[in-house]
């Protein structure tokens, strides 16, 4: 297993993944590959995120990460470590590259660094929530949409879960 810094180079396999992750029926919605590719580079480029992708010894595509650190807003003069996207491909699941690639990250960037590690959960999914649990996060709380669907005499409603990991400084 290893673990590289994605760089612009890797653009398209970030999409292809974020696309396995928007398909799984639990992810963020469609989104037309030209945004998402404008949105991808920013973030490549951006100094304040850290995008790592996993990928076997033969260098298969397993995974990757996306995330931040950013000050504390409840703590002042701590750091959060705020995980956006988080995905080991449906093939490569159940086989503990999860749990290895977020112990990885995990030593190597938040440890002993930030006080707390927040991500989100989609609502509907168990197997993501049951994950993270066992990696010891904790439901925090639940953030809830309402979003009126055009030409639709209904709404969707959506929640996600939101957890957080309680960080030891050492």
């Amino acid at each position: 297993m290893q673990v590289i810094k994605a760089r612009e180079r890797h653009l398209y396999l970030l999409v292809e993944m974020m696309h396995e992750l928007a398909y799984s029926g639990v992810g963020r919605r469609e989104q037309v590959d030209a945004v998402l590719e404008r949105q991808v580079s920013e973030v490549l480029v951006d100094p304040a995120w850290t995008t790592l992708i996993l990928r076997l010894e033969d260098g298969t595509p397993v995974g990757y990460a996306m995330f931040r650190i950013a000050p504390s807003s409840q703590r002042p003069g701590e750091q959060v470590a705020l995980l956006h996207d988080f995905l080991v491909r449906r093939t490569h699941r159940r086989q503990g590259f999860g749990r290895r690639f977020f112990s990885h990250i995990h030593q190597t960037y938040f440890q002993g660094r930030v006080a707390q590690v927040f991500l989100t959960v989609p609502g509907l999914n168990e197997r993501a929530l049951a994950f993270w649990q066992a990696m010891d996060f904790q439901v925090e709380g639940v953030r809830m949409r309402l979003e009126p669907m055009a030409g639709a005499s209904d709404t969707e409603t959506a929640h996600t879960t939101v957890m957080r990991r309680d960080e030891q400084r050492t």
